[in-house]
């Protein structure tokens, strides 16, 4: 769904819990990365000097709610989609810190296929952010 300015406001200012994840801002670095569940900076201490969000993704553990929003011109395209406990996951080490990685939960949906004279098929049709995991980094992938 796709939001104006006082929109994503009001849906930030609603957001309530701890989440993970990742805030880039207008304004120059990647400064604001939540590793452990954490309470959201306040709206105004976020935008202050002029920024804008260029993208966000959140996690929150305790609800499975996941939360993409991205930058478009004046709008910002906003996700927002509970993860089901069947999704399965991959795991992406992320640099610098090489000490977490990243989860990202693989929606799959039954649609039909032409190439499988039009019986339904799982389809991948979305990757939604997952949080951080510490520990070990066995097996995945580089982003």
């Amino acid at each position: 769904m796709l939001k104006d300015r006082e929109e994503l406001k009001d849906f930030y200012e609603r957001l309530d819990g701890k989440y993970e994840g990742y805030i880039q801002l207008s304004g120059g670095r990647l400064r604001h990365v939540y590793f452990d569940p954490t309470s959201l900076p306040e709206w105004s201490r976020l935008v202050a000097g002029g920024n804008f969000i260029l993208e966000m993704a959140l996690y929150a553990p305790d609800t499975r709610v996941s939360i993409l929003v991205k930058q478009y011109n004046d709008r910002w395209h906003v996700t927002e989609r509970t993860i089901e406990e069947s999704a399965t996951f991959e795991r992406y080490i992320i640099y610098p810190n090489r000490h977490y990685t990243m989860r990202v939960a693989q929606v799959w949906e039954p649609r039909k296929s032409t190439f499988c004279l039009d019986m339904e098929v799982l389809e991948p049709v979305q990757l939604l952010f997952a949080g951080f995991e510490s520990g070990g980094h066995d097996d995945h992938r580089t982003v």
